[in-house]
Order: C-alpha cells, then sequence, then structure tokens
C-alpha cells in the first residue's frame, strides 16, 4: 500500500533515454503503436513502444513528433522512425504541467523528433477500427466537442481527438483517469447499435 501511494516509474536499463546524447543526435528505432496519434496543425504525435534502436533491441517508450504529418498513425501499427533523440522539454512554469510530467505517467522518458515515417506492418486491429467508428457517430451527432468528449468517457480517449482545453480541464480536476475508458467488445457493439438508431433518427 505504501509503494503505490510513494512509487513512481522509473526507466529500466534498455530504455531509449539512456541513449540521449547531448548535443541530441540521430537515431533509427523501430515499434509499434501504443495508440493512435493526436493530431496539431501541421504535425502529429503518438507513443511509440520500441523493440530497437540503431539495429539494437531496446525496451521502453518513445514519443514520436512527425512533422509534416500527411497521415496520421494508428494503433498497432509498427513503423520504422529515424530523427534527433532529446529529453521531453519540463513545465514552462512550476504550477502547469508540461511534456516531461505528461509523459512520465505514460512511463516514457524520451522523445524523436522526425520529418518521415516507414510503416512496417497495418495488424488488423478490429477493437480499435469499432472505437474510431463510435467516435465519429458520437461527433455527427453531438458534434465536435461535446461529441469528442462522449467518445472519450465511452471508449477512451486514445481513439479520439480532445480539444486542449478540455483535456486541461479534466488535469485540473484530477479527472484525467476518467478519460482512459476501458469497455468490452460486447459492450463496444452494443453502444455502436444504439448510436446508429440514434443518428437515423436524428437524420429524419
Amino acid at each position: 500500500m505504501l509503494r503505490g501511494l510513494f512509487w513512481s516509474p522509473t526507466p529500466g536499463p534498455s530504455d531509449p533515454v539512456h541513449q540521449i546524447t547531448s548535443p541530441p543526435s540521430e537515431v533509427r528505432v523501430q515499434g509499434r503503436i501504443v495508440a493512435d496519434a493526436r493530431t496539431l496543425t501541421d504535425a502529429c504525435s503518438a507513443l511509440i513502444s520500441i523493440d530497437q534502436l540503431d539495429q539494437h533491441h531496446s525496451d521502453g517508450r518513445i514519443e514520436l513528433l512527425l512533422r509534416p504529418c500527411e497521415r496520421a498513425p494508428e494503433q498497432g501499427w509498427k513503423v520504422e522512425i529515424s530523427g534527433l533523440l532529446r529529453h521531453p522539454p519540463p513545465s514552462p512554469h512550476p504550477t502547469l504541467e508540461g511534456s516531461r510530467d505528461r509523459l512520465q505517467r505514460e512511463q516514457c522518458w524520451s522523445q524523436i523528433r522526425a520529418e518521415s515515417m516507414v510503416v512496417l506492418q497495418q495488424p488488423w486491429t478490429p477493437f480499435a477500427d469499432l472505437r474510431r467508428r463510435i467516435a465519429r457517430r458520437l461527433q455527427a451527432v453531438a458534434g465536435q466537442e461535446r461529441g469528442g468528449l462522449l467518445a472519450a468517457l465511452t471508449v477512451s480517449s486514445a481513439q479520439v481527438q480532445l480539444p486542449a482545453a478540455v483535456r486541461d480541464a479534466f488535469q485540473v480536476a484530477g479527472l484525467s483517469h476518467t478519460l482512459a475508458a476501458s469497455v468490452k467488445c460486447r459492450d463496444l457493439k452494443s453502444a455502436h447499435a444504439r448510436i446508429s438508431e440514434v443518428s437515423k433518427k436524428s437524420s429524419l
């Protein structure tokens, strides 16, 4: 119990954070996308669970910052990226959470900035695909912001793009965990059927 109160995650011995140099150097990594990428104006970001760094075994997570982002990577994709490996920047203010704090909660201690990405494999992900369809339905029925919030609470924020202001409000309130919903396949199918029925009625 005390361990749960005071313990915080730390990088393992083969985590890519140990390969960061000053100044940052270019590395090549391979791994799988943990969750659908978050899209920005001209870029996107996603967590990668890596298995290779410069053709050597590595075990850990890296946040990919891809600019330009022609196609946002999706959960389960196996990708190869070359770019500069660096530490996430700290918060600009002591009372605000920065990228470093956010990523540490995801057990990630490094970032890679890249301009291109090679997709090595796109596996079949039926559960993730169903979650995306539900999220799109909810946003079509309730609007981008309200529908996005409903989708995040229903199928997890991993499959929906929430405005930064909404994420920040949940974080300040200590409710960020509610955006990481985990529902069973039968619940997803039931929710998809109900949402389809509502959207048909609203179009009449």
